[in-house]
């Protein structure tokens, strides 16, 4: 097994959708990736129509972190994605992947804009990189007074796969601390709480700690003062590595 190992963060229309101008993707890996969904997802579909998909070149530009979204099975109440995530090696060679599924619920939803590729270089050791994929598939009735997105996984790759060592934590948490969100016309005060990694300087188990920093932002629409003991409080957070997964 090599000495370098390369990390991702996860963070998840018949036509398929892209996070902004910057993520789309060169022909070559598109056909990869399309050659990829038929052979894989079990090899029981063999089709390779995408729902979803996005490309960014890791920093030294030698690679590329590549995702795609594949229905898998359309069930009466919800659907079920096949999700890839792939380094590819000069644009032309799939080095190691990731294969899991994603099922809608009734706090997930595959929408527009589910994938985000995030290749800033987080280091979790001195021979260990990370590069960060976001899914944007959270989801929350119209009624709803709170709801969660921006999922993060963390995957390291072992050769030729990539295992996931940190599951679906969500950057992003919303609240409404005062009025009725079940009307068009109702004005609310929303609390949003938006999260941010950094790589923090202890280590446990060999990897660097994370720390989860909250950055708070209120949405008044009310002309009131908001009471502060309305609040959901939400502290920083530290993750650290257990040998298995960061918790």
């Amino acid at each position: 097994m090599n000495k370098f190992i390369i990390i991702f963060f996860a963070i998840v229309a018949s036509k398929p959708s892209f996070a902004n101008e910057s993520q789309k993707c060169v022909d070559s890996i598109v056909k990869l990736m399309k050659n990829d969904a038929f052979n894989s997802n079990n090899g029981e579909h063999h089709k390779d129509e995408l729902k979803a998909y996005s490309c960014k070149k890791t920093s030294d530009s030698a690679y590329t972190i590549a995702s795609y979204l594949q229905l898998s099975e359309k069930d009466k109440k919800y659907d079920l994605y096949h999700w890839r995530v792939l380094l590819i090696k000069d644009e032309q060679r799939i080095e190691s992947s990731y294969s899991g599924f994603i099922e809608e619920e009734t706090e997930i939803a595959v929408g527009d804009d589910p994938i985000l590729l995030d290749t800033h270089d987080y280091y979790l050791d001195d021979n260990v990189k990370a590069f960060g994929v976001i899914l944007n598939v959270g989801y929350a009735a119209p009624c709803s007074t709170g709801g969660r997105n921006q999922y993060f996984n963390l995957f390291v790759q072992n050769q030729n796969n990539m295992n996931r060592v940190l599951i679906d934590y969500p950057m992003q948490d919303w609240f409404i601390l005062k009025g009725n969100a079940c009307y068009e016309d109702q004005r609310v005060i929303k609390q949003i709480v938006n999260s941010s990694v950094e790589v923090q300087e202890t280590k446990t188990n060999g990897f660097y700690d994370l720390l989860v920093k909250r950055r708070e932002i209120i949405e008044n629409e009310r002309d009131e003062v908001l009471d502060e003991q309305l609040k959901v409080i939400h502290r920083n957070k530290l993750l650290k590595f257990d040998g298995h997964f960061y918790r």
